[in-house]
């Protein structure tokens, strides 16, 4: 049997999905947030012995404690700015969250590790030759526990979402020319790629924008210091983003932000589908299907569809989850 765990570390959560290639069995998911700290720079957290538990995790990083996936109101500290940047997959950060995914396995050997990176990395061969060096190997992940990784595939971060669905898609399309247009939308990027139902993805039809989650954040951010002469934090309007509840207490009045939220979503989404429609302007014909994915999806689908009329809109059962589930499903089937 081979063990496979596929993963999505992302900028606001960590996805896992994870098992054995047996005919039939699902994979184990698992979501983290997207924290880690120094244990010493936090407050006492209880951490988790057992990996199969939702909670965080002690891991090892240059000798020190790191703290994995706790909430960063749980650690009593003020959260530092996200690493917004390229290079995020060589921090410590990035390193502390793999471990954590590692640990949560609880396994000591891993046959095939299957991430994905920003599309608009994977077009990059020492970047991606560069990942796949620092992922396989023997870490050391906590205090006398190692995991063995003997095979890291690395992909562009639509190819997860894409694999989660491919077996409902064949059935559907049964031409392999097929192609689907697979939209991931993250904290830090939308990526995107045109992926045929027979699995080819090209190198011309993929590509990441900026123009995400972070962005919206932003923009609301900037908008309600001006307004009210205060500032929210983008951990905040995320949470308000994803609760779908847009009223908040502000100078001890309930304040609605919904018209913040809506010129900022209208701004960013149309930049990102711009810069989508641009780079697919020599494809010879629209996509037949859209597939909607990530924890931003939501926000962007009405607009994107809105551009493709004739395009079939397929979204995941679980957009956050669907990307690490694919990419197990992906490891899975490699040859």
């Amino acid at each position: 049997m081979t063990f496979v765990l596929g993963i999505d570390i992302g900028h606001s959560v960590v996805k896992l999905a994870h098992g054995e290639d047996t005919e039939g069995q699902p994979a184990r998911a698992m979501i983290l947030p997207a924290t880690a700290c120094r244990a010493d720079e936090g407050a006492p957290i209880r951490t988790h012995r057992n990996p199969h538990g939702d909670g965080p995790c002690a891991v090892l990083i240059d000798g020190n404690t790191w703290i994995a996936g706790a909430p960063w109101r749980s650690l009593r500290l003020p959260r530092p700015p996200r690493q917004l940047s390229h290079d995020f997959p060589e921090t410590k950060t990035y390193r502390a969250l793999l471990y954590a995914g590692l640990w949560k396995t609880g396994r000591t050997v891993i046959d095939r590790l299957v991430t994905s990176l920003p599309a608009v990395r994977t077009l990059a061969p020492a970047d991606m030759a560069n990942l796949k060096w620092r992922l396989e190997g023997v870490h050391e992940v906590a205090p006398g526990r190692s995991v063995e990784v003997r095979e890291a595939v690395i992909q562009p971060h639509p190819v997860g979402p894409f694999m989660d669905l491919r077996q409902g898609l064949e059935r559907s399309w049964k031409d392999p020319d097929t192609k689907a247009l697979v939209i991931d939308v993250g904290y830090f990027t939308v990526d995107w790629a045109v992926i045929t139902t027979g699995g080819y993805v090209g190198k011309k039809s993929r590509g990441s924008s900026v123009w995400a989650v972070s962005y919206i954040c932003g923009f609301v951010r900037e908008a309600v210091s001006r307004d009210y002469r205060l500032t929210l934090s983008d951990d905040e309007i995320e949470e308000i983003l994803r609760s779908g509840n847009s009223a908040i207490r502000l100078q001890n009045d309930l304040v609605d932000l919904a018209p913040y939220l809506a010129r900022a979503l209208d701004e960013v989404t149309d930049a990102a589908l711009t810069e989508i429609r641009n780079a697919l302007r020599f494809e010879e014909r629209v996509p037949d299907i859209l597939v909607f994915a990530g924890g931003g999806a939501k926000f962007f689908r009405d607009k994107v569809a809105q551009a493709f009329p004739s395009s079939e809109v397929v979204v995941p059962e679980d957009p956050l989850v669907s990307s690490a589930v694919g990419l197990w499903r992906l490891g899975v089937q490699w040859a």
